[in-house]
């Protein structure tokens, strides 16, 4: 029998100078934009293998529907990891450019052919600022059984309406992850010490020479030293660190996802007006106008 391991291995490895190969491709090309477009496309096409077909890897912009932030544009993301539903497709645009609403996000990653530390720098802030987004969410609650003995459920089935001005992201724990993955970029180690300083990034996998992750639980002021870890992997293991992380950013948000219910009816706020057969807008006597009709 073969040694799937190694296989698995050799496979992995493969998949990786796949990559490296296509940003090789795209550095033919002069203009610096062209460049990271082909190289983004390879990317997003590459993890839309692995999360399909619940989810699906878009370009684009996320919103919320709380016009939070509106003295700054929104930024364009190089790969947003979302769920593949109608609501999440709902604004798309040539190309599959979308824009792609904050409560079906579980990923958001930077693609790049060459990371630095100001690159590093620029894309914790664009993770921090997305981190500030507001979530339309209602919280359901479920039957908890205690036991048998005694012989009851602990609350219903039901549903809990979310704050008016929403939940922000960085409130909702870890319910979307940020990384970045790049062709080329310094040692592991140094990776490392991004992360250590920065806010937001969860990850950085670079092809070339390794995979750095900071667990969420090493952030803080006040963490314990034998907690203050980044967890690393060289180049030859780093696209299965990746997938790893993937997973248990996909296994976050579906933690989150099951006990939510997202709003998405604020992206498309209307109210129809009653139009009556014989009398047309005029109203029936003793029939008066519903408040959202008068809005």
């Amino acid at each position: 029998m073969s040694d799937n391991l190694h296989r698995f291995a050799a496979f992995l490895d493969a998949e990786r100078n796949a990559l490296l190969a296509a940003a090789q491709r795209a550095r033919a090309l002069d203009h610096k934009t062209n460049r990271g477009t082909d190289y983004e496309r390879s990317i997003r096409a590459w993890v839309r293998t692995l999360v399909e077909p619940d989810y699906t890897v878009s370009e684009g912009e996320i919103i919320d529907s709380f016009n939070t932030n509106p003295d700054k544009d929104s930024r364009q993301r190089d790969a947003i990891v979302h769920r593949d539903t109608r609501r999440a497709r709902r604004f798309t645009f040539g190309e599959g450019m979308r824009l792609v609403p904050i409560e079906s996000v579980a990923l958001l990653l930077e693609v790049k052919l060459l990371i630095d530390v100001d690159k590093f720098k620029l894309a914790d802030v664009a993770a921090r600022e997305a981190s500030e987004l507001r979530l339309a969410v209602d919280r359901i609650t479920r039957p908890v059984n205690h036991s048998e003995e005694l012989g009851f459920d602990v609350a219903e089935e039901g549903r809990v309406y979310g704050p008016k001005e929403g939940t922000r992201v960085a409130d909702a724990y870890k319910r979307i992850w940020y990384g970045i993955i790049a062709a080329n970029g310094p040692e592991v180690e140094t990776l490392a010490s991004w992360l250590r300083a920065g806010t937001t990034i969860d990850f950085v996998c670079c092809l070339s020479t390794g995979c750095a992750f900071r667990p969420p639980f090493a952030r803080g002021e006040h963490v314990h030293p034998a907690l203050a870890t980044c967890n690393v992997s060289p180049a030859d293991r780093s696209l299965a660190h990746f997938g790893t992380v993937l997973h248990l950013a996909l296994n976050n948000f579906e933690h989150h996802d099951k006990d939510t219910a997202p709003d998405y009816s604020r992206y498309e706020p209307y109210m129809s007006v009653r139009y009556y057969d014989d009398l047309g807008y005029e109203l029936p006597a003793g029939v008066t106008r519903l408040p959202d009709e008068l809005a």
